[in-house]
């Protein structure tokens, strides 16, 4: 990746990232070519949200790539708290990759993690609101799968009751609350109520 474009990424310049694109409209499309990192993989890392936007708007599959690590932006953002940037991004991804690519709301990374583990794990209660938020009601709709079963085999609700049994109630509660609304459940109800649930393979 040309420098010049991860200085700017990693600051936030937006000037110096239009000039970059004005000089060479073409210097996006390359870097996929190029490298296992896009620049939002660097945007979602270091919490830059008018990049976020601009790269976003341009380059929407970039959302969906993971990096060397296995993991998405989407990923990198809710696991270091950058609510508005999940917003930003997820906003994106169901206006524009639900409709040409409706499993990309419920991407595993390849450490067999969804967004929701992540944020669950990272106790990110705004990442969690968020997603409620934005994809609410029309997860199922959308393929969410709350009872999604991680390489570990726990489900985003396991990684809830261990946080909870860290004592962050207040934190917990709200998410506890959400994941109850959407029928959340243990990896252990899951697999011993087989006729209910299909476990994922």
């Amino acid at each position: 990746m040309d420098s010049r474009l991860f200085d700017a990424i990693l600051s936030g310049d937006i000037t110096a990232f239009r000039s970059l694109l004005a000089e060479d409209p073409l210097i996006l499309a390359r870097i996929s070519l190029n490298s296992t990192e896009n620049p939002l993989h660097l945007s979602s890392l270091a919490g830059q949200l008018e990049i976020t936007r601009e790269v976003a708007s341009q380059k929407p599959a970039y959302i969906r790539e993971l990096n060397q690590d296995g993991f998405s932006p989407i990923h990198i953002a809710a696991s270091d708290g950058h609510a508005e940037l999940v917003r930003e991004l997820l906003r994106v991804g169901y206006e524009e990759l639900v409709r040409a690519c409706p499993q990309s709301v419920k991407e595993v990374a390849t450490c067999g993690e969804t967004v929701l583990h992540v944020a669950v794990k990272s106790n990110q209660v705004e990442i969690v609101k968020t997603i409620g938020l934005l994809i609410g009601q029309e997860a199922i709709a959308y393929g969410v799968e709350v009872n999604f079963i991680n390489a570990s085999r726990f489900t985003a609700k396991d990684a809830l009751d261990f946080i909870l049994q860290s004592g962050d109630e207040y934190n917990g509660f709200s998410i506890l609350e959400m994941f109850q609304q959407a029928g959340a459940m243990k990896a252990m109800d899951i697999t011993t109520n087989r006729s209910c649930f299909e476990l994922p393979s």
